[in-house]
């Protein structure tokens, strides 16, 4: 009886974790130039941006995160930081897509890396 109980635990917990998987996609072409102008109007140094694209985790709030790299004020890269943006269709002629924030400290590496794992990814 107990092996019947722990068979029908475990397929439980395979179907519900297969079931909870999220959806990935590519990011487009229009998608990669919005997101980069988007992270570019956020830094000092936009010519010196360079982004690290993953796949988009197809999500209701059309939330997408990446990781970036860009010069600081003294003029050296400061390595890959995470971001996290909002990139949606416009709305009544209105483009509302906004990086929501770009880490810059361990903290806000840490907090980004958390929200974004919430919605699936892995940075």
């Amino acid at each position: 009886m107990n092996k019947v109980i722990t068979a029908l635990l475990a397929v439980s917990v395979i179907i519900i974790s297969t079931s909870t998987l999220a959806t990935e996609r590519n990011l487009t072409k229009k998608e990669k130039a919005k997101l980069t102008n988007l992270v570019k109007d956020k830094l000092n140094d936009p010519d010196s941006v360079k982004i690290k694209f993953g796949k988009m985790v197809v999500n209701k709030n059309n939330i997408y995160c990446g990781m970036v790299n860009a010069k600081n004020v003294f003029g050296g890269y400061v390595g890959f930081m995470p971001f996290i943006a909002s990139i949606s269709e416009p709305i009544g002629g209105y483009d509302l897509s906004t990086v929501i924030s770009i880490a810059d400290d361990k903290y806000g590496y840490e907090a980004i890396v958390t929200q974004c794992t919430q919605y699936g990814y892995s940075l």
